[in-house]
């Protein structure tokens, strides 16, 4: 490698000459011999260079550089349609998409699970496992005291008022759609008929 001074240059036309530490004749200096990632060369620059001697039999240098002028080199872009490389703000965008879904999909799961637990709730309070049986006595029922209990051979469905003849001995089975009842306007209005005794 060679070091010269840059003696003479025209940055419009893009050349110049360098006056080489060593040896007398000015050495031709072209814009396109300097990396195209670094400032503009300008008079008094060190440069170093390589010599190379054309067909002419002149000297021209060529693979030079500015001497304490780093090349800033660019970060090669890379098309997002590249399956190696995507856009940071794309990542972003289905990152985010895929928070959204997710958010989506849990607050679904907890309204199921809260519908269901309520209906679950709502089922257990209207009925009763078809192994039990319930008889609750008036007493233990004071305000819905109206047995609301359905045949077994007709499918008839009768209601008993305290007082009357079956009323000590009917079993009420919700499971069944058997109910109690606050009142005969109640029972009357669920469907359900006075029992004869």
């Amino acid at each position: 490698m060679q070091r010269g001074t840059l003696k003479k240059w025209d940055d419009d036309r893009g050349f110049g000459f360098i006056k080489p530490d060593q040896g007398s004749k000015d050495i031709f200096l072209h814009i396109n011999a300097l990396p195209k990632d670094i400032r503009r060369p300008k008079t008094g620059d060190i440069i170093i260079y390589e010599l190379k001697q054309e067909k002419d039999g002149k000297f021209r240098a060529y693979k030079a550089s500015i001497q304490g002028v780093i090349p800033v080199f660019p970060i090669p872009k890379k098309s997002y349609s590249s399956p190696s490389y995507s856009s940071p703000s794309r990542g972003l965008e289905l990152m985010l998409n895929s928070i959204q879904s997710i958010i989506g999909v849990g607050i679904l799961a907890i309204a199921a699970i809260s519908f269901l637990r309520a209906f679950n709730s709502t089922e257990q309070s209207n009925s009763i496992s078809p192994n039990t049986t319930v008889n609750v006595p008036a007493a233990l029922n004071p305000t819905c005291t109206i047995k609301g209990n359905i045949s077994v051979s007709s499918g008839k469905k009768w209601y008993h008022l305290p007082g009357m003849e079956d009323y000590a001995t009917t079993t009420i089975h919700p499971d069944e759609g058997e109910r109690w009842f606050c009142s005969e306007q109640e029972a009357i209005a669920a469907g359900w008929t006075k029992a004869p005794n």
